[in-house]
């Protein structure tokens, strides 16, 4: 146990480890690398109107985006019933500015009070710089709530 081999720590303003210099002098810094995790995406519109929703995101280090599900809550806000046409399709880019868009996934189906699995298992994005998710939900009641669960970017 030497601790003289231990690296050289670097610390945020919270003093949250972001990473190390090498042993032996090296200048060289390697932060670690963090997925970025939400729990869920939603969007509730009046009756036979839409509500859209977009997530932006630079990917620049990142390989696979996974969603683990798709969903609608018909009950939501006292709607008994009605279902909804959830969509959701993300584009690659490599413009800051989120020109010049590549559809590379899509998918829409209506679902009514369910949820069922989207892409668990991850596309790959390691192609692009940038990536914008849009989720559009269009219901047939009052209240109705689609959205997607589960978004991993790692």
């Amino acid at each position: 146990n030497n601790l003289a081999q231990q690296p050289e720590w670097i610390e945020d303003s919270t003093g949250k480890i972001t990473g190390y210099k090498t042993s032996g002098g090296a200048d060289t810094v390697f932060p670690f690398k963090h997925g970025i995790y939400i729990d869920k995406l939603s969007a509730t519109g009046l009756n036979g109107y839409g509500a859209e929703v977009g997530l932006y995101f630079n990917v620049f280090d990142y390989k696979k985006l996974k969603i683990g599900s798709i969903y609608n809550d018909s009950g939501r806000n006292g709607n008994a019933g009605g279902g909804n046409n959830t969509s959701i399709s993300v584009y690659g880019c490599n413009d800051s500015r989120y020109l010049n868009l590549t559809q590379i996934y899509s998918y829409g189906k209506i679902i009514i009070n369910n949820s069922e699995p989207l892409i668990p298992n991850g596309i790959d994005i390691s192609n692009y710089n940038y990536i914008k998710i849009l989720l559009s939900a269009i219901p047939s009641g009052t209240g109705v709530e689609g959205g997607i669960r589960d978004i991993e970017i790692n």
